[in-house]
């Protein structure tokens, strides 16, 4: 395994993440962390010297949102609410870095009144993990012996005004629909801007759905219905990408989209007449801009809205996350220049969006000879279907299949997501192991 202080030091300067533990107070049936097999290269870290972690504040400059207690990495994150020194954490980023968003998630059942005061005081975005609202569903779900210690801490959010976001992992066999329904209402009720609703995963290491096949599909008719009683966006992940390209999930209320009169389904077209190209493109463009005008489709009638808002301001616009656009321009470029058939090695949430963006682009004047290939999870097995998750055996079995042979592809580009700094997968492989006799493979 690599030097864990590279590791500890790669966290905030490559992804904006500050870890400060890898402790839990709760021990939730659905984590991710108890389905890894063996090999895989993760890090568990004991609560860290607060000075460790004061000397790494500087490494979050480039960034301008700061991550706590988010899995974004391959560091294990506890709950921030076990680490003795959370709140000087947070009044030392906040003084050290004023303008950035701090970005806090917590299971919420250790939260004191001082926590609640310091996230006030210190503007912090705060997303709480509720997953269910009911004492038997809790206890099950989460081991959760007190569930009004949860009930307790976001009313003490709502009326000190955190900014506030809800987040569950939807598992009806083990509660009720009636008391996810009755959640997603309690988090709204507290002022939520949007609920994230997880679909749980589940791998080879522990062979069995915690979901079933009919109600993930009731998930999406809830998820819909609950936006429209709530007014607040119900966003359920994962989902696949594309073709749905910059459109709108869902449109926080109060904010200047809401205002402006966005509604979810519209799809935004341009920005200040510039086209946008992917969702986070538009996502990005939105908040970025000042009092920007936007053409967007709605039911197939174009109609110009303009935003009233500083830049910098978030537009209170939802998108799914897909590309951003200097890395959507480098990749066509690398398409366009390469005089052969090329292949994307892609994952199969990440399929459809990029067959919509080739569909895109051979209407114009530079069409690139490209096929998209999905890679399964051969490796986690189950229902795993995200980039970060596959290995270079993954995409060397892609490459070795009959399909990608018959396209006689000269160059595949895989996802850089599965890979750290050094080009090395989850099991540590690199990237350059994966490939094909006369077929080039690089990342982008």
């Amino acid at each position: 395994m690599r030097d864990l202080e590279a590791v500890l030091r790669e966290s905030p300067l490559l992804h904006g993440v500050l870890p400060l533990t890898s402790v839990c107070n709760v021990s939730c049936v659905f984590c991710s962390n108890l389905q890894n097999p063996p090999s895989v290269e993760q890090y568990r870290i004991e609560p860290r010297p607060l000075d460790e972690v004061l000397e790494h504040i500087h490494l979050l400059r480039s960034h301008e949102r700061v991550v706590i207690g988010e899995s974004a990495t391959r560091i294990i994150e506890g709950e921030p609410y076990t680490y003795p020194h959370i709140n000087t954490v947070l009044l030392e980023v906040r003084r050290r870095l004023p303008g950035r968003a701090i970005a806090v998630t917590t299971n919420g059942m250790l939260l004191r009144p001082d926590d609640v005061s310091v996230l006030s005081e210190t503007g912090a975005q705060l997303t709480l993990s509720l997953n269910a609202l009911g004492p038997r569903a809790r206890l099950e779900l989460m081991g959760d012996r007190s569930p009004s210690r949860v009930v307790e801490a976001a009313t003490a959010l709502a009326r000190a005004g955190v900014e506030l976001y809800g987040s569950m992992v939807a598992m009806p066999s083990l509660g009720t629909w009636s008391d996810f329904r009755d959640s997603v209402r309690f988090l709204a009720g507290c002022g939520a801007r949007a609920v994230r609703v997880f679909i749980p995963g589940f791998t080879k290491v522990k062979p069995y759905s915690l979901i079933s096949a009919g109600d993930e599909a009731r998930l999406f008719e809830e998820a819909e219905a609950l936006a429209d009683l709530t007014g607040v966006p119900v966003l359920i992940e994962p989902t696949a990408l594309g073709p749905d390209i910059a459109h709108v999930a869902g449109v926080i209320r109060g904010s200047p989209a809401y205002d402006a009169g966005f509604k979810r389904g519209d799809r935004v077209l341009s920005i200040d007449g510039a086209r946008v190209i992917s969702s986070t493109d538009a996502h990005d463009a939105l908040n970025r801009s000042a009092s920007p005008t936007v053409s967007m489709s709605r039911s197939g009638v174009v109609l110009d809205l303009r935003l009233t808002k500083p830049a910098g301001v978030h537009s209170g616009v939802i998108m799914k996350n897909d590309m951003d656009r200097k890395r959507l321009v480098r990749v066509l470029g690398r398409l366009r220049a390469h005089r052969g058939r090329s292949a994307i090695v892609t994952s199969r949430l990440a399929q459809g969006f990029w067959r919509a963006v080739l569909e895109r682009e051979a209407s114009g004047t530079r069409a690139v000879t490209c096929a998209v290939f999905a890679a399964e999870n051969h490796f986690y097995g189950g229902n795993i279907a995200c980039a970060g998750l596959l290995t270079a055996e993954d995409f060397q079995r892609t490459m070795d299949s009959q399909p990608f042979k018959d396209w006689g592809s000269t160059l595949a580009l895989l996802p850089q997501e599965p890979f750290d700094p050094e080009g090395r997968d989850l099991l540590g492989v690199k990237w350059q192991e994966a490939g094909t006799e006369g077929c080039a493979v690089e990342i982008a």
